[in-house]
């Protein structure tokens, strides 16, 4: 499949050119925060895209990379600070 590329925007909003990269997901995990109102907030991100940034690299060599993604987010409240249905 031929990659894609395009111009992104880069640092002080230079634009850069970058390359659209295939994957495939090896698990998408849900992280879960316990807030002390006594909520269990669940959110995940899915990737939506990701493009390496042409010829920019980080500091130990490694190509720099430009994710988009889209979170999941799903609260459990406890009853006493739920709005009541109809209100």
């Amino acid at each position: 499949m031929p990659q894609e590329k395009r111009k992104i925007p880069g640092p002080e909003g230079k634009p850069v050119d970058a390359t659209a990269i295939g994957f495939q997901v090896g698990g998408e995990h849900w992280n879960e925060y316990l807030l002390d109102d006594g909520t269990v907030l669940r959110m995940k991100p899915v990737m939506a895209e990701i493009l390496r940034v042409d010829n920019v690299y980080d500091g130990e060599g490694n190509p720099v990379y430009v994710t988009r993604t889209q979170n999941v987010i799903v609260v459990n409240a406890p009853e006493k600070i739920r709005k009541k249905q109809g209100s």
